[in-house]
């Protein structure tokens, strides 16, 4: 039986599946390879599937039976808060509708258990406290709002009865396993911070009058490695209860944007100055993870800190740097 990775080219599915190939599990990734970039090269299986295109749910509930899929991983999606300001209803057709024909796929192929990445921007903003399960739902962008609805759809299939499922809300997810398998988007501030040490430039930190003690946002990092630890132990479990199970994925601990730049700083060999920007739109002040909640499968507890999560990620970028290559262009940071 086989587990399929959905959007497993990107960055957290390709770790995903790594991390499966490792301890001999059944894998095949399926992916648009949009970006241009194969982490895992040949390593494992593939398949090519947009799963906005015309046709995609068929083709995903064909696969699906002919490779005798147990359970899906869902990670295919755009993930960009300021493109999502930009232009939301693309985010619409590929969160929405994309995760809509995994469903029917799953629906028509007889596949019950989903794992689906969702996001912490699903909430709404808080002052003080850390996110739990129980907080308020509020995204104050449309990439959260895309995130929530597709939460809804998958809501409305496991309340029928047609699948069961885990909706993981990701925190600020960061560090790689390997440069090879680096997030080369550019998108979290972690990559962008490491790219831009690695380049001798500054650290630019986008907001410094929020009301957090420094000034600067809030977030709570996860380490990918300890995400891919955790969709092998769901891949592996057995006993999964019917319904819909939720959990934030974090570390339930505080780090300012400032403080992780004075971190990549102290770690980078260019020790780069720390200069600030205006405020990023559609950003929020504070996201940090209740740590009661970080325990969705027995015996799983985040493994890396934030020094791991830097040295990892400066590791990757100052290999691209000593290349003289640039795996895409600088942009603003996602804070």
């Amino acid at each position: 039986m086989t587990v399929l990775i959905i959007g497993g080219g990107g960055y957290i599915g390709s770790h995903i599946a790594s991390e499966l190939r490792r301890c001999g599990q059944d894998t095949l990734v399926a992916d648009n390879w949009a970006s241009g970039v194969r982490r895992l090269g040949n390593t494992v299986r593939a398949a090519t599937v947009d799963i906005t295109a015309p046709g995609a749910s068929h083709q995903l509930a064909a696969l699906m039976r002919t490779e005798r899929v147990r359970v899906v991983f869902h990670l295919a999606a755009l993930k960009s808060v300021e493109e999502s300001v930009r232009d939301p209803r693309r985010y619409i057709e590929v969160n929405v509708a994309g995760t809509a024909a995994v469903l029917n796929a799953m629906s028509n192929a007889a596949v019950r258990k989903l794992v689906f990445a969702s996001s912490a921007a699903v909430y709404a903003p808080i002052a003080t406290g850390r996110v739990t399960i129980a907080s308020p739902i509020g995204p104050v962008n449309p990439y959260g709002v895309s995130k929530l609805e597709a939460e809804g759809l998958i809501r409305t299939y496991t309340g029928r009865g047609i699948i069961d499922a885990v909706v993981l809300r990701f925190f600020n997810v960061a560090g790689c396993e390997s440069p090879s398998l680096a997030d080369l988007e550019g998108v979290s501030v972690m990559s962008q911070f490491c790219r831009a040490a690695a380049n001798e430039g500054p650290l630019v930190v986008r907001g410094t009058d929020y009301r957090t003690a420094d000034g600067s946002a809030v977030r709570d990092y996860i380490d990918v490695r300890d995400i891919a630890d955790l969709h092998r132990r769901l891949a592996e479990d057995r006993a999964w209860p019917p319904g819909i199970r939720y959990s934030n994925v974090g570390r339930g601990l505080s780090v300012s944007v400032l403080e992780l730049a004075q971190r990549v700083q102290a770690l980078a060999p260019s020790k780069p100055p720390i200069i600030s920007s205006a405020n990023r739109a559609g950003d929020i002040e504070q996201m940090v993870s209740s740590r009661e909640e970080t325990q969705i499968c027995e015996g799983w507890q985040p493994r890396y800190g934030l020094d791991d999560m830097i040295r990892a990620t400066l590791e990757a970028q100052l290999v691209y740097a000593s290349d003289g290559a640039t795996p895409v262009p600088a942009r603003t940071p996602e804070h």
